[in-house]
Formats: C-alpha cells, sequence, structure tokens
C-alpha cells in the first residue's frame, strides 16, 4: 500500500514536467508501469486464490511483461528522439 501512495505522489509532482526532458518521461513511464505490475501482482494473488489456480499468475505476469517491454521501447524511443533533436541542432549551430 505503501508503495502505491508514492507512486500516486511521484506521478503528481511529474504531471506537469513529464515533457520536459528524456529523464523525465523516463521517470513518468517507470513509475507507471511500477503501479501497473503492482496492481496486476494484487489481481493475480485475488485471482489465483479465488479460481484455486496458478494460471492467472501466469496470464497476469505475461502481461505485465509486456508493459514492461513496452515502457523500455518507449523510453528507448524519447532516448532516440532526443539524441536527433541535440544532433540536429549541434550541426545547425556549427554551420
Amino acid at each position: 500500500m505503501d508503495q502505491e501512495v508514492i507512486d500516486i505522489l511521484n506521478l503528481r509532482l511529474l504531471r506537469a514536467h513529464r515533457e520536459h526532458g528524456v529523464h523525465l518521461k523516463a521517470s513518468w513511464i517507470l513509475t507507471t508501469n511500477d503501479m501497473l505490475a503492482n496492481l496486476g501482482v494484487v489481481v493475480a494473488g485475488v485471482a489465483a486464490m479465488v479460481f484455486k489456480s496458478p494460471l492467472p499468475d501466469l496470464l497476469i505476469g505475461l502481461v505485465v511483461v509486456g508493459i514492461v517491454l513496452k515502457g523500455g521501447w518507449d523510453i528507448l524511443g524519447e532516448a532516440r528522439e532526443a539524441r536527433r533533436t541535440a544532433d540536429s541542432a549541434t550541426a545547425g549551430a556549427g554551420s
């Protein structure tokens, strides 16, 4: 429960600044993914108890893996774009 409170506080602080740099955008993505993963763990635990099966845990675990991979891909894309922008600005200033 404490982790969710911290994540919500972080998201509130980051919301206004998430477009002000790759590092802030990455923090936004990571914190959002952390909240989704935590929620997934809780849902998987409840579903495993209700259905008396490990299958919900496995399925939700796969969804969490997908979320994490997409988040990493998004962060790499943001970093790539920031690099291109910085390289263009540097090339333009050198002319």
